[in-house]
């Protein structure tokens, strides 16, 4: 990595998601109506987004690789290693090489995710 990155936090899990989709103003109704195409490392999936933000997720983000920004919400009572998976993961997007498809990226992401839930768990035996 090259440079700092900058962490954007959120106090909520909808700015975060909004940002992230370009779409800050979306009403609740107006949700109702778009869908967002993501991908998870396999295959792509289409959500309505009202549904996505109903979600009750403790820990999520993004990052923009060009800005060299990671946007970030964490709930109050999310547990510490939901935060340091999801942190490893969008680090791994800013490692090179960087892939032209989104399920290729998100895999190489996961990679660093796999490595640092290996390394907790090795630390964990260790301190035993």
């Amino acid at each position: 990595m090259s440079g700092a990155i900058k962490i954007v936090r959120y106090d909520s899990l909808r700015a975060c998601f909004l940002n992230c989709i370009d779409k800050q103003d979306l009403t609740d109704e107006e949700a109702k109506r778009h869908f967002w195409v993501g991908h998870n490392g396999k295959r792509g999936f289409r959500i309505r987004i009202d549904k996505w933000l109903a979600r009750k997720e403790k820990v999520w983000g993004w990052a923009n690789y060009k800005k060299r920004e990671l946007h970030i919400y964490v709930a109050a009572d999310a547990d510490i290693f939901e935060v340091i998976a999801l942190l490893s993961h969008e680090l791994g997007h800013f490692q090179r090489p960087r892939y032209p498809f989104g399920h290729d990226e998100e895999r190489k992401a996961e990679q660093y995710k796999m490595v640092t839930a290996t390394a907790i768990n090795m630390a964990k035996e260790l301190c035993k």
